[in-house]
């Protein structure tokens, strides 16, 4: 059920909070500036009443007319966060704040039609919405944009325009996009492959937070044939595996280059998790030494917190 707001109201009453639905007493203009301030900051608490006042003090931003707040509203409703889950709730509002020119609206309600969540599922109307939220500016819009357009869904795909859109999203910060357009280069699709270039978007990810960096920069030493060199990948999906980057253990055996799988295996026997044969088939054992490592390497990680 999307929470109204004669019901939040009410439960701002009931918690004996109905001073916060004024600024300075009867009559006087409500300040949507710090409305919304206190709904995000009640909104981040653990405490269930807080989140329930903290949804209060969004609507009272949302129906001055803030955009900004329509948004945190949306989200909020689709993150089940001091409401109930509620998609089509999240959509209502997605709808309200994107009306307005909000592009991360615009983003997220995109993804709504896109996995059909409150809404119908509805591929090119995702496609338009993520184009508008790019043209509005919201790097996240972007990524997704390039997305539909690599692999065509809800519209024709363009390989072309999926990677500048990537670029566009990539150079204002979007991680994602980093990774994407790295990937455009590694495969040489819609751009020429420069595995070179491409190591730059994945280390750049990489500093940005992005684990799974690692497993593309890997992939950049095994494949990229200006820049192959078997035991550099090796060490870098170990290191990937270290830092809790799942992927190389779940690849199939046969995407494996076969002078690269034996240096994983010689590292993996060499730091004792590895004890069949060095032959470049990454078989169960093989799989199974990587598993290993992943979860001593997370044991670690939370003894040291």
């Amino acid at each position: 059920m999307r929470l109204s707001l004669s019901l939040c109201v009410a439960i701002l009453v009931a918690c004996g909070a109905e001073g916060a639905l004024a600024e300075g007493g009867a009559g006087q203009p409500h300040d949507s500036a710090a409305h919304l301030a206190r709904g995000r900051a009640l909104l981040a608490e653990e405490a269930r009443q807080a989140r329930i006042l903290g949804i209060s003090e969004l609507l009272i931003a949302a129906e001055a007319g803030r955009a900004d707040a329509m948004f945190d509203l949306g989200w909020a409703h689709e993150e089940g966060r001091g409401v109930a889950q509620d998609f089509a709730g999240a959509a209502l509002w997605y709808e309200r704040a994107a009306a307005q020119g909000h592009g991360a609206a615009m983003n997220n309600l995109g993804w709504l039609h896109a996995q059909g969540a409150g809404v119908v599922k509805d591929l090119p109307r995702a496609v338009a919405l993520y184009r508008a939220g790019a043209e509005a500016g919201e790097p996240g819009a972007m990524g997704n944009l390039g997305w539909m357009l690599e692999y065509g869904i809800g519209t024709a795909q363009d390989l072309d325009a999926a990677a500048r859109w990537y670029r566009r999203a990539a150079e204002a910060g979007d991680t994602q996009a980093m990774l994407n357009l790295g990937n455009l280069y590694l495969t040489g699709n819609g751009v020429e492959a420069d595995g070179a270039t491409a190591l730059a978007w994945f280390r750049k990810a990489r500093g940005a937070g992005r684990i799974e960096a690692l497993s593309y920069i890997g992939e950049v030493y095994e494949k990229a044939p200006e820049m192959r060199d078997p035991r550099r990948a090796a060490w870098v999906y170990v290191r990937a595996l270290q830092a809790g980057d799942s992927w190389p253990g779940r690849r199939m055996a046969q995407e494996w280059d076969h002078e690269t799988a034996m240096e994983v295996q010689r590292i993996l026997r060499d730091q004792g998790h590895y004890e069949g044969p060095i032959d470049g088939t990454m078989g169960g054992g093989s799989r199974r030494a990587m598993q290993d490592l992943l979860a001593a390497s997370a044991q670690a990680r939370a003894g040291r917190r």
